[in-house]
């Protein structure tokens, strides 16, 4: 497929993810302390931006780490389909290709998008 298909099918799949959503993500090949595998991700860009191929992500990571600022809870629920509690992890945001989205298994709710809101404006000292 030439340069200007991939695009566009990247465009139309970018139009099928949503803000709240959790994903199946394929992290790797990651660099130094980045986080890595295929894990489960919650989609936090706004749905605004248009169908952008690249969507704004928070990575889920085990829940024992201890409490801080960059951590949101996240226990498992039939709502977002995890099969076990989890936190995420949100000084690993980064930007991914829709490409690395692997499956849908849930989402999360408002509240919780909330949290990752304002956690995000404190971890950059927004007012």
């Amino acid at each position: 497929m030439n340069g200007w298909g991939q695009i566009s099918m990247n465009l139309s799949r970018a139009s099928q993810v949503r803000r709240g959503e959790i994903w199946v993500a394929e992290l790797d090949p990651a660099r130094g302390a980045e986080i890595r595998k295929t894990r489960p991700v919650v989609i936090i860009s706004a749905d605004g931006m248009g169908a952008l191929p690249v969507k704004l992500a928070a990575p889920c990571t085990t829940s024992d780490l201890p409490p801080a600022l960059w951590r949101v809870p996240l226990p498992k629920s039939a709502m977002n389909g995890l099969d076990r509690d989890t936190t995420l992890d949100l000084m690993q945001i980064r930007s991914i290709s829709v490409e690395r989205l692997i499956h849908r298994i849930g989402s999360v709710d408002a509240g919780t998008m909330a949290d990752v809101a304002a956690m995000v404006a404190a971890i950059v000292e927004y007012e």
